[in-house]
C-alpha cells in the first residue's frame, strides 16, 4: 500500500473553476480550461470550515435552500447502492437505508490517519423522473442522508444539484447516446460523478447519480466484478482500487465506448450521402421531359444537402464533446501526476491507471480529428451539390 509523504501532503479539492487539483498546500497559480486563472489555497486562505460564508459558484446557499425545501426532490426514505473496496476486500450492498448510510458515514468518520490503507467507497443514487421535482428527478435518498453526505464530504451546491438531475451540458460524459441533434422524447436522467478524497482517513468518496440501470453504472460494476446489481457482492480486494481515480478512468472508459458508436455513426451517414452525390453524377434522367428531369434532380439534390446539413451538425456536437472530453483528461491527468507524487512505492496498479488515462486522452484527441476531416469531406460533398444545383436551374 502506498505510504505518502507526510511533510508535503497531497491535497485534494475543487476549486471555483470547477477543475480538480491535488498537490500540497501553495498559493502558485494553476492556468485552467477558458483562460480562468484559479488559486490554489495557501494555510491562511479562508475556507469554508474556518466560518467562512461562500456565496458565490460553486457554493450558493440560496440555490441549496430552494433544493432542499423541496420535498419532492428527495424520497421519504433512503434507498440506495453502496460499493466498498477496502484491504478486507469488496463489499457491494445492492439495498441501504438511512440508517446504514449514518452508520458507514460515522464509521468512516472515525477512521485514523495511522492506518495507510485506503479505502475507496461509492455512493449510488438513482433518478426518477417526477413532474414536480426542481430538475424533473426525484433521488432515490432521503433529504437528511443527502444533508449528512454532503456534510461529510463537503460537497458543493453545484455539486448537488448536478446530482439531483440538473441538466449538466457542459459535460462530456452523457450526450454520445445521442445520435441526433436534440431529444425531446427522452426524459432519461443524466450521470453525475462527483469525487472527493480525505487525505486524514485516506478514503476516497464517490457519488454516482444517474436513472436505474444506467449503462455507465452498470458498466462499473461489471469491470469491478459485479454481475448483478441487485444481490449482494463480497469477494476479495481489487489492487486499483487503492488509487483515488479508479471509478473515474471506468467512467471515462465507458465513455470512451459510447463515442465510437457515435463516431461509426456519423462516418456511415457522411459516406452514405458521398455516395448518393457519386450517384447523382453518373445518373441519365434522358427518359424524362425536361421539366420532370430538372424537378427529380432538384429534389435528389435538396435531399443530399438535408442531410449533410444534419451530418455537419452531429459533427459538430462531437468536436465539441471530444474537445470537453480533452479538457477534463487533461486536468484529471494533472491531478493525478501531483498525487502520485507524494506516494512512495505506490502499488503496479497505479501505473496501469495512470497509463490508461493517457491512452484515452489520446483517443479523444484523435477522434476530434477524425471529425474534422469528416467536416472537410462533408464541405467537399456539399460543394459538389451546389455545382449541380447550378446546372439544373441553367437547364430549366
Amino acid at each position: 500500500m502506498p505510504v505518502f509523504n507526510q511533510s508535503t501532503p497531497p491535497n485534494l479539492e475543487r476549486l471555483l473553476s470547477g477543475a480538480t487539483v491535488v498537490g500540497p498546500l501553495t498559493a502558485d497559480s494553476t492556468r485552467y480550461e477558458k483562460g480562468v486563472t484559479a488559486r490554489k489555497k495557501a494555510p491562511s486562505d479562508p475556507s469554508p470550515a474556518i466560518n467562512t460564508t461562500l456565496f458565490l459558484q460553486p457554493w450558493n446557499p440560496r440555490l441549496a435552500r430552494r433544493i432542499f425545501t423541496n420535498t419532492h426532490n428527495f424520497r421519504p426514505k433512503s434507498k440506495i447502492q453502496v460499493l466498498e473496496i477496502a484491504r478486507e476486500g469488496t463489499f457491494w450492498r445492492p439495498d441501504v437505508s438511512d440508517i446504514e448510510i449514518e452508520q458507514l458515514l460515522a464509521r468512516e468518520i472515525s477512521i485514523q490517519s495511522t492506518d495507510s490503507s485506503h479505502t475507496l467507497v461509492a455512493f449510488f443514487i438513482y433518478l426518477e423522473y417526477h413532474v414536480e421535482a426542481q430538475y424533473k428527478r426525484q433521488a432515490s435518498i432521503s433529504r437528511e442522508s443527502i444533508e449528512r453526505l454532503a456534510g461529510t464530504i463537503g460537497m458543493h451546491d453545484a455539486a448537488i444539484q448536478d446530482l439531483l438531475g440538473r441538466p449538466d451540458y457542459w459535460s462530456a460524459f452523457r450526450r454520445y447516446k445521442d445520435k441526433s441533434r436534440h431529444d425531446k422524447i427522452q426524459h432519461r436522467a443524466p450521470c453525475s460523478v462527483y469525487l472527493h478524497h480525505n487525505m486524514k482517513s485516506n478514503t476516497t468518496y464517490y457519488v454516482v447519480s444517474a436513472a436505474e440501470n444506467d449503462s455507465c453504472v452498470t458498466s462499473i460494476l461489471e469491470e469491478l466484478g459485479i454481475q448483478s446489481p441487485n444481490a449482494t457482492h463480497t469477494s476479495t480486494t481489487i489492487e486499483a482500487a487503492a488509487n483515488p481515480f479508479l471509478i473515474h478512468v471506468l467512467v471515462s472508459g465507458h465513455a470512451y465506448c459510447q463515442s465510437t458508436d457515435y463516431l461509426a455513426n456519423v462516418r456511415e451517414r457522411l459516406f452514405s450521402e458521398i455516395a448518393e452525390v457519386k450517384d447523382y453524377s453518373k445518373e441519365s434522367y434522358a427518359g424524362l421531359s425536361e421539366g420532370n428531369r430538372g424537378n427529380v434532380g432538384r429534389q435528389k439534390l435538396e435531399n443530399i444537402t438535408k442531410n449533410l446539413h444534419l451530418v455537419s451538425q452531429t459533427c459538430d456536437s462531437g468536436i465539441a464533446n471530444a474537445d470537453m472530453s480533452i479538457r477534463l483528461c487533461e486536468e484529471m491527468l494533472e491531478a493525478y501526476v501531483d498525487f502520485s507524487k507524494g506516494a512512495d512505492h505506490p502499488p503496479g496498479s497505479w501505473r496501469q491507471v495512470q497509463d490508461s488515462m493517457e491512452w484515452i486522452l489520446k483517443t479523444w484527441q484523435c477522434q476530434k480529428n477524425w471529425l474534422i476531416s469528416y467536416k472537410a469531406r462533408k464541405d467537399t460533398a456539399m460543394n459538389f451539390v451546389r455545382l449541380s444545383l447550378c446546372d439544373v436551374d441553367v437547364q430549366d
